[in-house]
């Protein structure tokens, strides 16, 4: 037989922890407006865009602190998109709804959101020395508190558990809702479904892949992380090449048998798995 891989079934599912929020990134978000001019100290950001010419748009902006009208400090442009396909894109880089939270005659509190979901909150002084106060990420209190909403659910409804592992995807993973698009095992007692993890933002290949498992009532699994052997095609622009499930097989009532592959790279492999519920 094949290599044999065991899968854990956890059935006690903890809550899962949402953050608390801090007290001055609440009161970001509790302004209602973008007020970024004080009586002092304005900030502001600027936006540019550099067209390549032969491939895409580069985005980028920048964070300026005048004081009495004079610049008194500038993060510099940052690029937080690529305009060619080898460039790593950075969204926590893009700046976004900047607002002044408290000001005196020399020194100012400021935040701002991150493309990323970061909120940062700084001072500066009125001769330009700048000090990171906090960092909050609201979209991973907001999956939390998604999540957390799944979890007595997750044992008896597939759809639930769907949810809870698509509100965990990191940066570039991604599943799909729509079984029938693969050949994944699918059936009122127990699903799997694939995790694919693209290597950059355009112009991909998935380099990584896992699986993730779901038995009616008696618990869910995650596998380890795997390589693919999935590589960029010379001179070729605007593609992406992803693996899908190629079968998916119950061979016995805990053992299963998963082929993936990528027939434009005529790429494959298989998994084998006994699934154990932890008591």
């Amino acid at each position: 037989m094949e290599h044999l891989e065991q899968i854990i079934l956890e059935k006690n599912i903890q809550e899962e922890k949402v953050p608390e929020i801090p007290a001055v990134i609440k009161q970001y978000l509790d302004l209602k407006n973008h007020q970024s001019k004080g009586k002092f100290f304005t900030i502001e950001i600027k936006e540019e865009s550099r067209n390549s010419g032969t491939d895409g748009i580069a985005y980028l902006n920048e964070l300026v602190i005048l004081y009495k009208g004079k610049e008194i400090y500038s993060t510099g442009m940052m690029q937080y998109r690529g305009a060619y396909n080898w460039e790593i894109d950075n969204f926590d880089l893009q700046l976004l709804k900047a607002k002044i939270l408290e000001e005196s005659a020399n020194k100012v509190t400021y935040a701002f959101a991150t493309g990323a979901g970061n909120i940062k909150v700084y001072t500066c002084t009125s001769t330009g020395d700048t000090k990171l106060v906090e960092k909050f990420n609201i979209n991973d209190y907001e999956n939390a508190k998604a999540r957390q909403k799944q979890v007595e659910k997750l044992l008896e409804d597939s759809s639930a558990w769907f949810d809870y592992i698509r509100l965990e995807e990191g940066h570039r993973w991604h599943i799909k809702r729509d079984y029938d698009d693969e050949a994944e095992l699918n059936h009122e007692e127990m699903r799997v479904i694939l995790a694919e993890h693209s290597d950059r933002d355009y112009d991909a290949v998935t380099d990584y892949y896992k699986f993730y498992f779901w038995v009616k009532g008696k618990g869910i699994g995650e596998s380890r992380t795997y390589r693919t052997g999935l590589i960029h095609p010379p001179y070729e622009k605007y593609y992406y090449y992803g693996i899908r499930i190629e079968s998916a097989e119950l061979a016995a009532h805990d053992i299963l048998k998963i082929r993936v592959g990528c027939k434009s790279q005529s790429w494959k492999t298989e998994h084998v798995f006994q699934l154990i519920t932890k008591e």
